[in-house]
C-alpha cells in the first residue's frame, strides 16, 4: 500500500518514462488524502510505458487531492479500480496512447469519476468491458465532462457509461468504432462532427437523465 503524503507538489506513486520497459505493474494500492501547502489536485497514480498495468487500486479519498490514475503509452490497462472522490479538477483518470504498430488496451476497469474528470482519454486504443460511473462522486447529477475523449483509431465496445454529462467525444477524428455500449447521460451519447475515415455506431443503448439537455441531439455526427 502506497499512501501519499499530505505535502508536496506533482507527485506520482509509481513513475517511469522508459520506452520498451515491458514492466508489469500489478496489485498495488495507492491512496491520497487532502493536501496542504497549496498543491491541491496534483497527486497521481501510475505512469508507465510499454507495460501491463493490471489489478491496481487507486483512490483519492476526500478533500482537495486529485490527478491522473494511470498515464501510459502502448500498454494494457486492465482490471484496475479507480475512485476519484477528492477534487480531481480537469484530469483524465486513464490516459492511454497507442501507436500504429501497438494498439493500447483499456479492459475491465472500474472507474468512478469526480465532477470534473474524464474517465478516459484514448488514441489508438481498444476500450472494452469497462464500468465508467459519474454518479457516485456527484450525487446531485451534475458531472460536467465526457466519459471518453477518443482521439482517433479507437474501438469502444461493451462498456457501461453512466452518470456523465456526455458519453464519447470524437470530433474531427479518424476511424472510431462504438458498439454494444450502454449510455446513461444528460446530453450527448456521441459528439462526432467532421469525423473522417470509418465511423461505426451500432447496438448501443442510450438513456437520458436530467433536464438541461434542451434540444441537444443524443448522437451528433
Amino acid at each position: 500500500t502506497l499512501h501519499g503524503s499530505s505535502d508536496g507538489c506533482s507527485k506520482w506513486s509509481i513513475y517511469s518514462e522508459s520506452s520498451n520497459a515491458y514492466a508489469t505493474v500489478t496489485s498495488n494500492t495507492i491512496e491520497y488524502d487532502s493536501q496542504v501547502g497549496g498543491c491541491e489536485n496534483n497527486q497521481h497514480g501510475i505512469r508507465a510505458y510499454d507495460s501491463e498495468i493490471i489489478g491496481n487500486s487507486i483512490v483519492w479519498n476526500s478533500g482537495n487531492s486529485g490527478g491522473h490514475a494511470i498515464y501510459s503509452y502502448r500498454s494494457k490497462i486492465e482490471s484496475n479500480y479507480i475512485n476519484s472522490s477528492g477534487y480531481g479538477h480537469g484530469y483524465t483518470l486513464i490516459w492511454s496512447h497507442g501507436s500504429s504498430t501497438n494498439q493500447s488496451q483499456v479492459l475491465n476497469n472500474e472507474v468512478y469519476a469526480q465532477e470534473h474528470n474524464y474517465a478516459v482519454y484514448a488514441h489508438r486504443t481498444d476500450i472494452e468491458n469497462n464500468t465508467f460511473n459519474g454518479y457516485v462522486n456527484t450525487p446531485d447529477g451534475t458531472q460536467e465532462y465526457y466519459s471518453i475523449d477518443a482521439d482517433g483509431y479507437c474501438n469502444i465496445r461493451n462498456n457501461s457509461i453512466v452518470g456523465f454529462r456526455d458519453g464519447v467525444r470524437a470530433d474531427d477524428e479518424w476511424n472510431i468504432e462504438i458498439v454494444g455500449n450502454h449510455f446513461e447521460v444528460r446530453r450527448y451519447a456521441l459528439w462526432a462532427p467532421n469525423g473522417q475515415g470509418e465511423y461505426v455506431f451500432e447496438d448501443n443503448t442510450i438513456e437520458r437523465f436530467g433536464n438541461d439537455w434542451n434540444s441537444d441531439w443524443l448522437v451528433y455526427v
